[in-house]
C-alpha cells in the first residue's frame, strides 16, 4: 500500500503500468486516469487526486478503483464513516480485494467498531495470507481486545514476514508483556531498538522490562 496509509509500500497497489505508446510504440506513453490518480494521491495532493476519481465515477460510477481509492483519501481526511462507505461499496463489486478488505478494516478502527475492523483484516488474510499489513493491523485489532495469544501469533508471522519492521517487532514485545512473558519480550524489544535506536517508547518499556526482571 502506499506510504500514505500504512508506513509501508505494498507492491499490491502499485499504480498499473501505462498502456503502450500508440502509432507503433512512438512517443509518450499515455497514462490512465487511474495513474494520474494514484500519482497525486502518492505524492500528498489530495484535492487533485479526488478531482479525477469524481470524474472517473461520473464516467463509470462502479469503478473499483475510483470508489476504493476516493475512500482512502476520506479516511486520510478523518471522514472515516464516507471512507467505510466507498470502500464497501467497492467490494460490493469485487470482494476478493484483499487491500480494499484490509483498508476497510482501517476505517472501522478509526471510528472505534474494533469487531468490524477484525472481520476485515480476517478476510484479507484469507485471501492473502502472507499480508503483512493485514497481519499487523489484525494483531494490533486483537490485542486491543485483550486475545494475545492469537495477537502474539499474527506478530510472529509478521516479523518473519518483514524482519525489518521495528513496529512488528515492538508490538510483539509489547504482546509478550502483555501476556506476563517478560523474558521473551526482552529479545524483540532489543531487535525493535536495533533498527529504531532513537525511540523513546521502545528504550522505556525494555527498561521496565529489564526492571521487573531484576
Amino acid at each position: 500500500m502506499f506510504k500514505w496509509l500504512f508506513g509501508q509500500k505494498n507492491d499490491a497497489l502499485k499504480p498499473p503500468a501505462p498502456h503502450p505508446a500508440e502509432a507503433g510504440g512512438a512517443g509518450p506513453a499515455l497514462q490512465r486516469p487511474i495513474e494520474i490518480a494514484l500519482q497525486h494521491h502518492d505524492a500528498g495532493r489530495l484535492s487533485e487526486a479526488e478531482a479525477v476519481y469524481r470524474e472517473m465515477l461520473a464516467i463509470n460510477p462502479a469503478d473499483i478503483d475510483a470508489l476504493h481509492f476516493s475512500g482512502v483519501a476520506a479516511h486520510q481526511r478523518g471522514d472515516h464513516e464516507r471512507a467505510a462507505q466507498l470502500i464497501s461499496r467497492a467490494l460490493s463489486f469485487n470482494a476478493s480485494n484483499a487491500p480494499a478488505q484490509n483498508n476497510l478494516g482501517i476505517a472501522f478502527a478509526a471510528q472505534g467498531k474494533r469487531d468490524e475492523a477484525t472481520a476485515c483484516y480476517r478476510k484479507a488474510l484469507a485471501l492473502a495470507p502472507d499480508y503483512f499489513d493485514a497481519l499487523f493491523n489484525l494483531g494490533n485489532s486483537l490485542s486491543e481486545g485483550g486475545d494475545f495469544e492469537e495477537a502474539v501469533a499474527c506478530y510472529e508471522k509478521a516479523v518473519t514476514l518483514r524482519p525489518s519492521s521495528p513496529e512488528a517487532h515492538f508490538r510483539l514485545a509489547n504482546t509478550y508483556k502483555d501476556q506476563g512473558r517478560l523474558d521473551e519480550a526482552v529479545a524483540p524489544y532489543r531487535d525493535a531498538l536495533a533498527l529504531s535506536t532513537e525511540s523513546f517508547e521502545i528504550y522505556n518499556n525494555l527498561g521496565n522490562v529489564l526492571h521487573e526482571l531484576g
